[in-house]
């Protein structure tokens, strides 16, 4: 079976409180799958170069978020999608908003990443079997993970 990595994001224009189930039991929650398309470009790599590394940008999308006056503005997104290679090894993972224009979206421009979790569906998580296992989490701080040895 191919690994299958599930994507939830939480958009969120103006305040309040959003929540996303990632919880995985003999009755889960029924959730909507937004159909969304992805495009990757290749980068110049950074790191590892010696070892024959890519560097991927993936842009998934496009989700319509709603205005405030709407839920708050938050909405949930489920994305299942492949993992981005096969037997590899990711070296560093980061998240960001981007408007149609490729413009980085943020509080400053109206829009927040309120959360972003990253999970591999075929496997459990270590600290909770009934959770998948999470591969990478941020929010508006869109903090960089990275996974090599030195990081």
């Amino acid at each position: 079976m191919k690994a299958s990595w599930l994507f939830i994001i939480t958009a969120a224009i103006g305040h309040g409180e959003a929540r996303s189930l990632g919880i995985r039991s003999s009755s889960p929650p029924t959730v909507l799958y937004t159909e969304c398309s992805y495009e990757i470009e290749s980068l110049k790599p950074r790191f590892l170069t010696s070892l024959g590394s890519q560097r991927l940008k993936i842009r998934y999308g496009p989700f319509a978020v709603p205005p405030a006056a709407e839920n708050n503005g938050i909405k949930t997104f489920y994305v299942q999608t492949p993992p981005p290679c096969e037997d590899c090894f990711l070296t560093q993972i980061q998240a960001n908003l981007e408007y149609p224009d490729g413009t980085i979206a943020n509080t400053k421009t109206g829009l927040s990443l309120h959360n972003l979790i990253v999970t591999n569906l075929e496997r459990d998580s270590i600290t909770c079997p009934l959770l998948s296992e999470t591969i990478y989490t941020t929010g508006n701080e869109r903090t960089a993970a990275d996974l090599c040895l030195n990081g």
